[in-house]
């Protein structure tokens, strides 16, 4: 039997199994969680059409889509297979931008970034790559150039603000995820699939039904935005 309490003096929440804790976590309340209403999110949603009808039209005119893969550490690129199927087909123009990832410390920043790109430029070489700054003030990268359609490795920030999927969207690019796990958990839905961040998205890819059916159930948009294609890493 798996059940869970939450104590109401420090908003933590226990996981138990057969009455054993096997986890602990803070769950963050609405307001801070959810930073959109749900109008602006529709709005949001509803310019991704908009979007998505442009580059339709672009496309319809012999011109190349723009598609742009942000990664942050090589080992934890699970769109590289649809990578690999797009930089051969001459109606895509596809481009990495190795992004800087803050969360494993600043002094390890520049070092995850150089073997980030080394590991990728062995596969694919470097003319497919390009390499954000280590400070936003340096990065001359104007992303628009690049990108029409943009994929994301991870349903949360992990660079600054710039590759952000809020920045993103203010330049009009649509944004996808595929996702480098599988939900399994309660926190995973509670604390990922409930918020915000995956209502913003133009596309989420999902890999199994019933991820599709937790998007279905638990997102904030219902999981309109949710295509199941499997696990494509």
């Amino acid at each position: 039997k798996i059940y869970y309490k939450e104590k109401k003096s420090n908003g933590r929440r226990n996981i138990y199994i057969l009455g054993i804790k096997v986890l602990s976590y803070r769950r963050k309340t609405n307001d801070v969680y959810t930073s959109l209403s749900l109008e602006e999110i529709a709005e949001i949603q509803s310019n991704h059409k908009t979007i998505e009808q442009n580059i339709t039209q672009k496309k319809q005119n012999n011109q190349k889509i723009k598609v742009v893969f942000l990664v942050s550490l090589s080992s934890m690129f699970p769109a590289k297979p649809f990578f690999l199927y797009l930089k051969n087909q001459v109606d895509y123009d596809t481009k990495i931008i190795i992004i800087p990832d803050f969360r494993f410390g600043n002094d390890k920043v520049e070092k995850l970034q150089l073997e980030c790109f080394q590991s990728l430029k062995k596969e694919f070489g470097d003319s497919l790559l390009k390499m954000a700054a280590l400070k936003e003030e340096d990065d001359n990268i104007n992303i628009k150039d690049f990108a029409d359609i943009i994929f994301m490795s991870l349903p949360y920030d992990v660079s600054y603000k710039k590759y952000s999927l809020k920045s993103i969207i203010k330049l009009g690019i649509l944004p996808c995820c595929v996702n480098y796990g599988f939900f399994r958990s309660m926190y995973d839905r509670e604390m990922l699939l409930s918020g915000e961040t995956y209502a913003l998205y133009w596309k989420v890819f999902s890999e199994t039904k019933y991820n599709q059916d937790e998007f279905e159930n638990f997102s904030l948009i219902k999981g309109k935005n949710c295509v199941l294609t499997g696990y494509c890493k």
